[in-house]
């Protein structure tokens, strides 16, 4: 059913039998070029993991390297000796 403007409350673009799925409009090119009229060759892409184990595993590496970027910024802030300063 398509979104209608005095339910939805915003303006959008409606396109009527389109050529593309949402999914396809998500696609983006590597390219060496930003007109992207050649691919970029020799690129190994890493599968997106869709178990639910892998995208806990997934968040868990986030996590813990979002909390060691924290722990050092933290250092770096409290000036703990000259070694930290560089970081």
């Amino acid at each position: 059913q398509p979104s209608n403007y005095s339910t939805v409350g915003v303006n959008s673009l409606i396109l009527e039998d389109p050529d593309f799925t949402f999914f396809d409009s998500r696609e983006f090119f590597l390219s060496p070029k930003s007109s992207c009229d050649e691919a970029l060759e020799n690129v190994k892409l890493r599968r997106v993991p869709n178990s639910t184990e892998g995208k806990r595993l997934q968040q868990e590496r986030r996590f813990k390297v979002k909390m060691i970027k924290d722990g050092l910024n933290s250092m770096k802030t409290k000036k703990f000796g000259s070694s930290f300063k560089d970081l």
